[in-house]
């Protein structure tokens, strides 16, 4: 079930605008390349990634409905540290800036209705920006709190 894993990864990825779609279609082409037994949902991706996002989630929704496939918990918790995985070394090596990581953690955690501090980031470094309460080194040390807390170090 692993690749169910990745494939909503990416997705999610691509909807908060962390991974690109390109980035995407790469990878769903090297898999087809390397795997013997290449999952059905590679070759659907495969077929419509480039009729755009709404279109590839749609795909994607669909062959999980029909395959009777759903999030776990734990599938949920690995996605999460992943992106945030993502998130981090991005953030670290200076492709984001502390803006767009707590963008990315906001939206992130909205995929999953998660009601944590990463709910909350973007609203307090917006409350930082404006002098009203915490600053941006307040903001920073919350990120590096949140990647602790996700095992993310």
């Amino acid at each position: 079930m692993k690749y169910f894993e990745i494939v909503m990864k990416y997705l999610i990825g691509i909807e908060i605008g962390l991974i690109s779609i390109e980035d995407f279609a790469d990878f769903i082409d090297n898999q087809i390349s390397e795997l013997e037994n290449v999952p059905d949902i590679y070759i659907e991706i495969s077929l419509n990634i480039n009729k755009g996002i709404k279109e590839l989630s749609t795909i994607i929704s669909n062959y999980c409905y029909e395959n009777r496939m759903d999030l776990t918990q734990n599938q949920t918790d690995k996605i999460t540290k992943d992106i945030l995985t993502i998130i981090k070394e991005k953030y670290l090596n200076g492709e984001i800036n502390t803006k767009e990581c707590v963008e990315f953690m906001h939206k992130l955690s909205l995929q999953f209705n998660d009601l944590s501090k990463m709910n909350c980031i973007e609203d307090y470094y917006n409350l930082a920006i404006q002098g009203i309460v915490y600053t941006l080194e307040d903001v920073e040390n919350m990120i590096t709190q949140i990647f602790k807390e996700n095992s993310i170090t």
